[in-house]
């Protein structure tokens, strides 16, 4: 029965009740977000939900009677947690950023001077934190002890327990776990940029596995403290009831028609929605770089960190001879190669140790040519190798300069036969021509003055200091596994598409999560200049004539192979890699400084180059050339990069 007195006509909740309801919903999750910091990605979208929601709950707290401002009261402070994504952050070990799978200690002499030296995260201010550090393993001898500072303040030791000496390969299932939790006051954060870093400062290293951070609720933020099982419970119990109050009423119930006319038309909307996330969902899988970005791939990054070069007296370093590198994707499946260092030190093409004596070309390069964080079939060598017809070797290895190229070239041409010798040169080669370092290792240098260079005064490294660093990297040596997810081979765009859409559809559960996932996926479509990584900067690309004097001396080692080459009867072949930024900014036509000049200088020395830019910026509009986050060709890219130098070998 109806409530109202007799003869009493019932008002209909009013527009300005509605709307005020609105914006005040609105409002408040806004200020939320801003406390939180990330208002700009999901706040909108959080709030738009919500706002809907509550606007279908109106009734709750315009018809009257106290039972239904109760409920009106439940149903909004329950709404607030259960449509706000949860706070606490997972930060997982081996990606890109301040967490490495491995953090050497003080006393780990094998690390790379420029490698991690300590963890740092972010953590939003205006409230206290929980951080707790999960580890995979630790050293069994020497563990750490770690100095934690967040902000200005010193929050004291952490004594790391001893590890169990398991290998690298079994980390995940025998190392010896532990965890350590840190509270981070709220007085420590108080600044625009917080974080909490965690130092070595004695000891050897730990193998992380992931970082949470867990921001403890403001005194305001009720909804926080109450557990969220309750709390979803306590939700979905007032928002049946809200729904059957718009559908019963005040009256004794709609008859079936209505009832199926409701139930159908929530279906109907339910169904639109789905079908609108699953086409978002295949537009972002079709569109994003989903094979291109280090972190978000299948690609182990620490399979190229600290250890997997070993110290060279004339060269300065080279890859970790006989070393083999495997994928798994579970303990259940085979190992897979993903890729191979031979005897010499450098990639081979398949599984053989041992350079042949006799092959097609000699490619010579840095990282582009070595081809880090490809595969042994996605490398340009193999690309060339399988187009050519014969074997292709690759004596790239990451961080090396022209000077070094040449060494190896010297090294390597009378040990092998070959028609062709292709140089990859990259914009950083010009950085380190004259230096006695290189991205943190030690060099030898061929003494240049005004830019020419003295061939006869070459100083390689101490054999006292090559001994006495290798000895620790190569007890350390040996086939590692590291277990991944599926390659990106394994799985199709239509399969990723809809495990994206189920993952949208079930996020309706938390609307401002999803939004923010939405907003996150469509930016990973467009690239931008914060987007991409690159190890050059600006001013050398826009401005090359400041480094006259090394371009000078990088064409003297070019003209100098080439020349070699000839008098051999081998035809010679210098090809300009452009840094990223140069493919994705084409809008900056001072970036394509550096490669004129580059090229202008070839035609000087008529010198045999080629110029590969041209052909990455065109296939570009197809798929991404580079991985957007680090900068290095991606498998696309080197496929694109092969085939150029190919077509060129065939046509002379």
């Amino acid at each position: 029965m109806s409530e109202n007195p007799p003869g009493e006509i019932r008002r209909p909740p009013s527009r300005a009740v509605d709307f005020g309801l609105a914006l005040l919903t609105l409002a408040f999750w806004l200020v939320v977000y801003s406390q939180k910091g990330r208002w700009h990605e999901g706040a909108m979208a959080t709030a738009l939900a919500g706002g809907a929601l509550a606007l279908a709950g109106r009734q709750a707290f315009v018809a009257g009677g106290r039972w239904k401002v109760a409920l009106g009261a439940i149903w909004i402070f329950t709404l607030a947690s259960a449509v706000m994504p949860p706070r606490v952050m997972e930060v997982n070990a081996g990606s890109i950023g301040s967490v490495p799978r491995q953090l050497p200690g003080p006393a780990d002499t094998w690390a790379s001077k420029e490698g991690p030296r300590e963890i740092s995260v972010p953590l939003a201010g205006g409230s206290s934190a929980l951080v707790r550090l999960n580890l995979l393993e630790s050293h069994d001898t020497l563990p750490p002890r770690l100095q934690v500072v967040a902000g200005d303040c010193d929050l004291g030791i952490i004594h790391v327990k001893r590890g169990g000496g398991s290998p690298p390969s079994r980390w995940q299932e025998q190392g010896r776990k532990s965890s350590y939790t840190i509270m981070v006051p709220a007085k420590c954060l108080d600044k625009e940029r917080n974080q909490v870093a965690l130092r070595p400062v004695e000891g050897s290293w730990i193998a992380i596995k992931n970082m949470v951070i867990n921001p403890l609720p403001a005194p305001w933020e009720l909804w926080r403290f109450i557990i969220s099982p309750w709390n979803w419970l306590l939700f979905w119990i007032s928002s049946g009831m809200v729904a059957a109050r718009m559908i019963w009423g005040d009256g004794e119930g709609p008859g079936k028609r209505a009832l199926v006319m409701h139930a159908g038309l929530g279906g109907v909307v339910l169904l639109g929605l789905m079908g609108v996330l699953t086409a978002l969902a295949v537009y972002v899988e079709a569109r994003a770089p989903w094979m291109t970005t280090t972190q978000d791939s299948w690609l182990p990054r620490e399979m190229y960190g600290n250890g997997k070069f070993i110290h060279d007296q004339s060269l300065g370093w080279r890859l970790l001879p006989n070393h083999v590198a495997l994928t798994q994707r579970s303990p259940d499946h085979e190992p897979e190669v993903f890729y191979v260092n031979n005897k010499q030190g450098f990639r081979a093409l398949g599984t053989e140790m041992d350079f042949p004596s006799k092959g097609k070309a000699m490619l010579l390069g840095d990282s582009f040519c070595q081809g880090e964080f490809l595969s042994q079939e996605q490398t340009i060598a193999s690309r060339m190798s399988s187009r050519l017809g014969g074997y292709v070797y690759n004596f790239g290895v990451l961080g090396y300069s022209t000077d070094q190229e040449y060494t190896v070239f010297m090294e390597w041409i009378h040990k092998v036969e070959v028609e062709w010798v292709a140089l990859l040169f990259f914009p950083n080669d010009v950085m380190f021509i004259d230096q006695n370092q290189g991205h943190g290792f030690d060099k030898p240098w061929y003494e240049i003055n005004d830019g020419r260079v003295d061939f006869a005064r070459f100083h390689p490294l101490p054999r006292e200091y090559v001994k006495a660093e290798n000895a620790p990297i190569l007890a350390r040596s040996g086939p590692q596994a590291v277990y991944c997810c599926h390659t990106p081979r394994d799985v199709s765009v239509a399969s990723r598409a809809m495990k994206k859409a189920a993952g949208y559809i079930l996020g309706l559960y938390y609307p401002g999560r999803l939004g923010a996932q939405i907003v996150s996926d469509v930016k990973m479509t467009k690239i931008k200049m914060s987007s991409t990584h690159s190890d050059v900067s600006a001013e050398l690309l826009e401005n090359p004539e400041a480094y006259r004097p090394q371009f000078t001396a990088v064409f003297d080692f070019i003209a100098r192979m080439n020349q070699v080459s000839v008098k051999r009867g081998i035809k010679f072949l210098a090809v300009f890699i452009p840094d990223i930024i140069q493919i994705y900014h084409p809008e900056n036509p001072k970036l394509g400084n550096f490669r004129d000049m580059f090229m202008g200088m070839c035609a000087q020395n008529g010198l045999p180059c080629l110029d590969a830019s041209g052909k990455l910026m065109e296939k570009t509009k197809l798929n991404d050339t580079y991985f957007i986050d680090d900068g290095h060709l991606s498998p696309f890219g080197a496929q694109v990069v092969g085939a150029l130098i190919s077509d060129e070998i065939e046509k002379r």
